[in-house]
């Protein structure tokens, strides 16, 4: 399941105001699989395609596993970030999840708006952008 979290306006040719995503992240109830990462990367790499400046992460709930497990960082390619929640009783889950919004979300949305404005400006053509780490490069 994805959910999206922050969009901003955006004035197309037709001097209509659409609606553009920020942020996307694909939430899993439990420990994710290496299939998991493949699929949701290569979905992020589709909507990324789309909406350059779109950051898409995975946020899941696993006691067994309590840390991103190194299958993660061999076989994803477009997902910008994860986290895995490790708790059992749910105040400390809500905890875990305010701490994932105000450590993570926020950073993830600031980013997404500067590199909006990057593409939406006059010299987009001089940027170069890399999957999950960004580096941004301006060619003077």
């Amino acid at each position: 399941m994805v959910k999206y979290f922050g969009t901003i306006q955006e004035k197309n040719e037709n001097s209509k105001n659409d609606k553009i995503p920020l942020l996307a992240i694909e939430v899993k109830g439990s420990n994710i699989s290496t299939h998991d990462i493949i699929t949701y990367s290569a979905k992020a790499g589709q909507y990324k395609r789309l909406y350059p400046w779109l950051r898409y992460g995975i946020i899941w709930n696993s006691t067994k596993k309590p840390n991103i497990p190194f299958r993660f960082f061999k076989n994803n390619k477009n997902l910008d970030f994860a986290y895995s929640i490790n708790e059992i009783s749910k105040e400390k889950i809500n905890d875990r999840i305010k701490k994932f919004y105000s450590e993570i979300l926020k950073n993830q949305i600031e980013i997404a708006i500067k590199l909006n404005e990057i593409f939406q400006g006059e010299n987009r053509e001089n940027i170069e952008i890399y999957t999950s780490l960004i580096k941004i490069k301006y060619l003077k």
